[in-house]
């Protein structure tokens, strides 16, 4: 647990691009549990909802199609319940 924490602090990566790098690696490794917390963590340290989202296209260039639509529903909603007050300006993610 301790070298999971300290995975998180901050370094030479903001903990908020750390957080969009596990969601990443939730979406390739289709963990809904990691895609929910990361994500959620992003938000809560300033991304984006486009950022977020960006970061799953990412993993998606790598994991193909599966990983992308696997996950897309699921991030959506998780934005939606999270989000709001992370998207710079206002921005959202339309559905």
């Amino acid at each position: 647990m301790k070298f999971t924490e300290a995975c998180f602090e901050e370094g030479e990566l903001s903990v908020k691009n750390k957080h969009l790098i596990a969601v990443a690696l939730g979406v390739m490794t289709n963990d809904e549990y990691c895609i929910i917390y990361h994500t959620k963590g992003a938000l809560d340290q300033g991304a984006g909802e486009r950022e977020v989202m960006e970061a799953a296209a990412v993993a998606g260039a790598f994991g193909g199609g599966l990983a992308m639509s696997q996950t897309v529903t699921l991030l959506r909603d998780v934005l939606e319940e999270f989000g709001g007050g992370g998207s710079p300006a206002g921005e959202s993610i339309k559905h």
